[in-house]
């Protein structure tokens, strides 16, 4: 692992692709376990009542769905580089979608708040290494 590889507080412009050519691809979020993305779904009964799971997993899109409606926006789940466990980065925009997702910093400090609310998340979100395309 490198330092470059852990996750930023802010985005440098050597990220921004209105500033550099094709920079890697990263997620502005939070890192959260898989485990307390299935105890909030459970927790505010978000699943369908006949709700039959294959995988863990195949109850994200329904705790998506939840969270989309309570910000108003559309977050994504994408693998962190430095990843540890069963993790994802809960993504609020990617440096890509930033220009147009981000409507002012009030709209995202609400997005923030309500994430860290409904989730109990303390921390601040992060720019974090989608390890999709980590080259």
């Amino acid at each position: 692992m490198t330092e470059r590889r852990k996750p930023l507080e802010q985005l440098t412009p050597e990220f921004d692709p209105l500033l550099t050519k094709s920079p890697p691809k990263l997620c502005y979020g939070f890192v959260v376990e898989v485990d307390r993305l299935l105890e909030y779904a459970l927790a505010e009964d978000v699943l369908p009542e006949d709700f039959k799971p294959k995988s863990r997993y195949t109850a994200l899109p329904y705790v998506l769905d939840r969270l989309n409606e309570l910000t108003g926006t559309r977050l994504r789940l994408c693998e962190p580089w430095l990843r540890v466990g069963d993790q994802f980065v809960l993504t609020i925009y990617t440096n890509y979608s930033m220009h147009r997702k981000h409507y002012s910093d009030d709209y995202d400090e609400l997005i923030v708040e309500v994430l860290q609310e409904e989730l109990g998340i303390e921390e601040r979100p992060m720019w974090h290494w989608d390890a999709s395309c980590a080259t």
